[in-house]
């Protein structure tokens, strides 16, 4: 099981992203910010051992831990480029909508399993943790996702 403070301090660091991003976009402020948040937040991935993703509303990835990336194959560039739909099979889309709109309308951490696909092509089972991530006026920002590898044990 993962850490329900691990979880909630990366979801808090999550948000704290997303909203200074919106806040001051592309200044030297949001970039000393993001500098200081982003440090505190890998250290947080790093110590749940498991993938962590950042996604906007259309799905669209933002960020992602060293973890995800290689479960993946991909880079954080080519990540930017992709939204988590796209690696994932589209037998899944329907109930991973039904488990993102949970999230929004508020259940603390949504729990489920499904399928990715690797940049080679390869699918492969992975258990995720989902949440919404929202500003102070409780409008959706995003999702945050906590993955790991089933295929891996």
């Amino acid at each position: 099981m993962i850490n329900k403070e691990l979880m909630q301090e990366i979801r808090i660091m999550q948000t704290w992203i997303v909203e200074f991003g919106k806040l001051y976009p592309k200044t030297s402020k949001l970039e000393q910010v993001l500098r200081s948040v982003k440090e505190q937040y890998e250290i947080a991935c790093a110590e749940i051992e498991a993938g962590v993703v950042l996604a906007d509303m259309k799905g669209k990835i933002i960020d992602a831990n060293k973890i995800y990336r290689d479960m993946l194959g991909y880079t954080m560039d080519e990540l930017r480029d992709l939204t988590y739909q796209q690696f994932t099979p589209p037998r899944w889309h329907k109930l991973e909508e039904v488990f993102v709109l949970r999230a929004l309308r508020g259940e603390e951490y949504v729990r489920f399993e499904k399928e990715y696909i690797r940049k080679d092509g390869t699918v492969f089972p992975v258990s995720l943790t989902g949440w919404a991530i929202k500003s102070e006026e409780e409008e959706p920002l995003g999702t945050g996702s906590v993955v790991k590898d089933l295929s891996a044990k």
